[in-house]
């Protein structure tokens, strides 16, 4: 069972007991009016709290974490097919099997796609006791003369396996385990990027 769950059964129970109690003693019924006006007002404002990926600083699109960098200034002056050459070798520096992360590429039209997979770090107890998750994400690049776009969705993963099932977790491990993810697709996302442009200034230095 849920905390969501086990917090309205126990308002139920608090509810119907104190009603029974008041009604059958038929003391004060001004005060069992206003004891339920109370306890339904209470369980209406939880079961309405609304928990997003936002509440923990983690960008979405549709509803879901998206992450997005475009650069248009460490490649400026630089033509599709060069940054497009950049990005394919950053694929190899970063990923021990780049062949096994590309699904798809398209040279012609600037664009890689693949499937990524990384594991995050978390804290689920005192006494700095953390717990790793695998995270599988989807990548797209798409260069164009001057400029590139790295977009990372379709992230999912942790102990349930599932994105969604994070939110079952208690406010403390929820904020432990997005906090990680965020810092996670952060630092992908730069590294990334910066193995794209120093591949292109080693390209530049070529004789």
């Amino acid at each position: 069972m849920s905390e969501q769950s086990r917090f309205k059964d126990k308002l139920y129970q608090s509810l119907i007991s104190e009603y029974f109690l008041l009604f059958w003693s038929k003391k004060d019924m001004k005060k069992l009016t206003v004891l339920l006006a109370l306890t339904l007002c209470t369980l209406f404002t939880y079961c309405q709290e609304i928990i997003s990926y936002p509440d923990f600083g983690i960008p979405v699109k549709n509803g879901m974490p998206f992450y997005e960098l475009i650069d248009s200034i460490n490649v400026k002056g630089k033509n599709k097919d060069q940054i497009y050459d950049a990005c394919r070798k950053a694929f190899a520096d970063i990923f021990t099997n780049s062949k096994s992360v590309i699904e798809l590429e398209n040279k012609q039209d600037g664009g890689i796609t693949g499937k990524g997979i990384t594991s995050i770090s978390y804290k689920i107890g005192a006494m700095g006791i953390s717990d790793q998750a695998d995270i599988n994400f989807s990548i797209n690049f798409q260069s164009k003369d001057s400029k590139y776009r790295i977009q990372l969705y379709d992230i999912n993963g942790g102990p349930y396996k599932n994105m969604s099932g994070i939110f079952k977790l208690t406010k403390k491990y929820r904020t432990s385990f997005f906090t990680a993810l965020n810092s996670k697709m952060e630092a992908f996302l730069t590294v990334f990027s910066s193995t794209i442009n120093e591949n292109m200034e080693k390209t530049s230095s070529d004789f």
